[in-house]
């Protein structure tokens, strides 16, 4: 088969089987025992709102940050937690049950991205896909959270999109089924339309204008249907409401962007920086070089100096507090970055001669040409969307682009191969490492959450204490993330800006090391009682930084979560913004 044309066929052997089941088998199972962490309690509420109303998704208040807001005010599109709410109907409200629920989405994702590797990558298809599937970008931020059922959905539409341009006849069904599953990921994460927009973009390469003018229209039904059912029910568009929210949020500079862009990048993509040094036909000795290069950023990374326990993990870097390890991984970030760069431009200079020799509407009816400059405008696409559509740095704002420079840079190391008749043992290698890194992700990912959910097992143990020892009233706490829903479960009542009335007498919990809301006006009204700290063995720490900031990967501090226990000295409602 010429590499340069689609593969003989888009149906798995048993081998490939086997690894899409195993990658999704994988990444079910290594998400299923975390505890609930970050944005999960949130999708968690609105799930449970949508099994008792399900015809009225958004009518219901919660407390987010420092103020109570109607649900149709988050950025919490509904595909996700309508699937949910249908597990929980099903199976229970148990998170592992959830999590174990949520494996169609993880086969989705497997077999799209083997269907895209197969497309661009067919020789390296099954290591690029543990690359792209075990990566840390993806395997920890599974969870409850929206970016990879979104990302299983947008890369199933463009699969299905490059079919259509792929196919000669004039059925349109296709396109009409890949705008549909594509308005579903657009609802499912509004960033989904970067993949669907490159999809459309395919068929147009292709010269089908038709196809892909029924695949927009189709999407925009769906996504303008529900828009509409929601304007009609709540008298606002749960869309525009989610700019207003994302528009709110403080902006860095461009040097604030860029700095946390390679950041993320050093930590998380050095697989990529590999990948792209082989495709570079670099030395094995250079790569090993370069991989133990990597290996020593992660072990200084975990004895660096540990950011304190009530640090968020700014959203920007301020550029007097950054550590020396920051500056390790920019440049790691950067290095990765430029290999990375140095393959794509690569890929342009043969690719522009190719056009002007044949033209560019000729050039395009061969598949082979029309998958190269496709994947370069993939990766230009994601590139932009991440700086446009993000509304603060986090690791899983990568996941996108990843996706598009695994397909890339293996199409690249395709047309390496042209005439060779053999592979790179360099792709293999690689994988291994970039699952290994993965791994290293999740493991932390899961320790973190591990621990800040014993902490508030323990914490109710000493409230349960300080009962037996004195008369006591209700327990309160305030705080947010995966602690406002194990403080809920332990039978703590949350203290709710301008409506709870706490009691004198009462006890309240106010955790350092997740956000809180901030109860003005109460602190001359409690005493400080005792601490309960939890804190992780494990070297390396993701929360917050992995979800929230630059720093996906920090050492791990003396208290993943510091628990303090007021008593209530008079009666007090506490007051939001």
């Amino acid at each position: 088969m010429n590499a340069t044309s689609p593969s003989r066929s888009s149906r798995p052997g048993w081998i490939d089987t086997l690894a899409i089941l195993l990658v999704a088998l994988a990444l079910t199972g290594i998400n299923a025992g975390k505890p609930l962490v970050v944005d999960d309690t949130l999708y968690f509420e609105y799930a449970q709102h949508i099994r008792a109303a399900p015809s009225d998704p958004y009518g219901f208040e919660t407390i987010w940050l420092d103020r109570v807001q109607p649900a149709n005010e988050l950025m919490v599109p509904h595909v996700l937690p309508y699937y949910l709410a249908l597990s929980m109907a099903a199976f229970g409200e148990s998170p592992l049950t959830l999590k174990l629920s949520l494996f169609p989405f993880a086969l989705l994702l497997g077999y799209a991205m083997w269907w895209l590797l197969n497309r661009f990558a067919p020789r390296d298809r099954i290591p690029l896909l543990f690359l792209a599937v075990l990566s840390p970008v993806v395997m920890p931020a599974f969870n409850l959270m929206l970016d990879v059922p979104m990302l299983a959905l947008s890369l199933a539409a463009l699969a299905v999109l490059i079919q259509a341009g792929d196919s000669s006849d004039r059925n349109t069904a296709w396109a009409l089924a890949a705008g549909i599953v594509g308005g579903l990921a657009m609802l499912t994460k509004y960033n989904a339309v970067g993949a669907f927009v490159a999809g459309l973009f395919y068929l147009v390469l292709a010269g089908h204008w038709a196809r892909a003018l029924v695949a927009g229209v189709g999407a925009s039904m769906v996504f303008l249907g529900w828009e509409t059912f929601v304007f009609s029910r709540y008298g606002a568009s749960h869309f525009f409401n989610s700019l207003v929210v994302v528009g709110s949020l403080p902006r860095g500079s461009a040097a604030q962007w860029l700095f946390s862009f390679a950041s993320l990048a050093g930590a998380a993509l050095p697989a990529l920086g590999l990948l792209a040094a082989a495709a570079l036909r670099a030395r094995r000795v250079l790569l090993t070089v370069m991989a133990t290069g990597i290996v020593l950023m992660f072990f200084v990374i975990a004895v660096g100096p540990p950011l304190a326990v009530g640090s968020m993990g700014y959203f920007f870097p301020e550029w007097k507090g950054l550590q020396p390890t920051d500056w390790l991984v920019f440049a790691t970030g950067l290095v990765v970055c430029l290999a990375a760069g140095a393959v794509l431009m690569g890929r342009i200079k043969p690719l522009a001669a190719e056009l002007s020799g044949a033209g560019f509407v000729r050039s395009m009816q061969d598949p082979g040409l029309r998958a190269d400059a496709f994947v370069l405008v993939w990766v230009l696409l994601a590139l932009i969307a991440f700086f446009v559509l993000s509304p603060f740095p986090a690791l899983r704002r990568l996941i996108p682009l990843y996706i598009a420079l695994v397909c890339a840079l293996g199409r690249a190391l395709t047309r390496m191969r042209e005439g060779r008749g053999t592979g790179f043992s360099q792709v293999r290698v690689v994988s291994v490492f970039g699952v290994a890194v993965g791994l290293l992700f999740a493991v932390t990912d899961f320790t973190d959450a591990a621990a800040r959910r014993e902490g508030v097992s323990r914490l109710s143990e000493r409230i349960s204490e300080i009962r037996s020892d004195s008369a006591v009233g209700s327990a309160w706490f305030t705080g947010h993330w995966g602690f406002r829903y194990y403080a809920g479960q332990e039978g703590l009542r949350m203290a709710i800006p301008e409506q709870s009335t706490l009691k004198a007498g009462d006890l309240l919990v106010i955790p350092r090391g997740v956000h809180r809301p901030r109860l003005y006006g109460a602190a001359n009204t409690l005493e400080l009682l005792d601490i309960v700290q939890a804190s992780s063995s494990w070297p390396w720490s993701t929360l917050p930084g992995a979800y929230a900031g630059y720093r996906p990967l920090r050492p791990q501090p003396d208290s993943q979560i510091r628990m303090e226990i007021y008593r209530v000295l008079s009666d007090m409602v506490p007051r939001g913004r």
